[in-house]
Formats: structure tokens, sequence, C-alpha cells
């Protein structure tokens, strides 16, 4: 597993766009496959600062983990969060990805987490093992921090994936035209 750097975000978004398009709930946040890539910058510029930005070996996967307890600065989290909305989600949308993000998090635990965002593979990579892989490191490295990790998915092909690695569905939402389900795998 490889640690992200500021210089890899290039790549970083280049793999998540390609995972990620044609997803339901990235594209519902980001109203358009256009500013998907927009979405992932913030991520990627929310998680890479603490540490939660990760390649496979093979840089042919990659995950954003959210670690809540680490705040960024005041200012720096303010320029990201004001980027997203002046560049993908939009004014009029504010209340509604507002309301999204509390629902989602009033399913998460007090203690220490891992909230995993983004995991990404190209699909012509797709069923070769580099997700796998590289999901079983992060459950190591969760482990050894007893933590657990959790995650939402809208594609339901991802289901026996997270399901073969331990996790369970916890809480399905349809609050926005398709289901959302509310993974974890405790620690």
């Amino acid at each position: 597993m490889i640690v992200a750097k500021p210089e890899d975000k290039k790549l970083f978004l280049q793999v998540l766009g390609q995972a990620f398009k044609g997803n339901k709930s990235s594209e519902w946040v980001s109203r358009n496959t256009r500013n998907l890539e927009g979405l992932m910058a913030y991520g990627f510029d929310k998680c890479q600062p603490k540490g939660g930005a990760y390649f496979s070996d093979d840089r042919k996967a990659v995950l954003l983990v959210d670690k809540p307890e680490i705040k960024l600065p005041f200012f720096k989290e303010i320029g990201i969060s004001l980027q997203l909305i002046l560049s993908v989600v939009g004014l009029r949308n504010v209340p509604s990805i507002l309301k999204r993000e509390s629902y989602i998090k009033k399913f998460h635990p007090k203690e220490l987490y891992y909230y995993a965002w983004f995991l990404g593979v190209p699909p012509e990579e797709q069923g070769k093992g580099h997700g796998s892989k590289f999901i079983a490191e992060i459950f190591e490295k969760a482990y050894l921090e007893k933590r657990g990790i959790y995650l939402e998915t809208s594609n339901p092909r991802n289901l026996p994936l997270y399901e073969r690695f331990g996790f369970e569905i916890y809480h399905e939402w349809n609050g926005q035209g398709f289901t959302l389900w509310f993974l974890r795998k405790l620690p």
C-alpha cells in the first residue's frame, strides 16, 4: 500500500474517475458526470492531508479514507468546501447535500473508525484481484489500530465483495431514488 502524496492527485483522480463513472450516489452528489472529478478532488483534498489517500502497490486501485477525529485547519476546510459548492454542488443544492450528509453521519459510531469514502478500480482492471488485495491491507491496518470501517455503496455489484470481506449491511436508505447500503466491519 502506498500513501499518496499531493503530486499524485492527477493519477489518483484519473483512477477514481474511471471507477466511479455511472455511480448513482456520486453522480447524485455531483449532479452530473462532468462534475464527478470535482467531487473526487474534494475527497482527495480532504483525506490526503490526514494520511488517508492510498494507492495499491501496483497503483491500479485507490482508496480515500477519512479519519473523522483528525480535523483540517479551519481555512483549508472552508476553502475546499467552498470549491465543492461552487464547482460541483451549486448553491441551491447545498441544503439537500447537507441533509444527506447529516443522515449518513448519524449512523456512524462515536469511537474511532475509518470512513472508506471512495474505493476505486478502473473497469478494465476489475475482477483481477487488485481491489481484494487492497481491501485486505486496509483491514489489517484498521485491525492493528482497533478501528471499525464504515462505508456506503449504491452499486449492488459491490455487496458480495464487501460481504466476502466480513462487512455487514446495517442499514438501507432509498431517499434519493436509488438504494444506498450502509456497511460496516467492526474491529
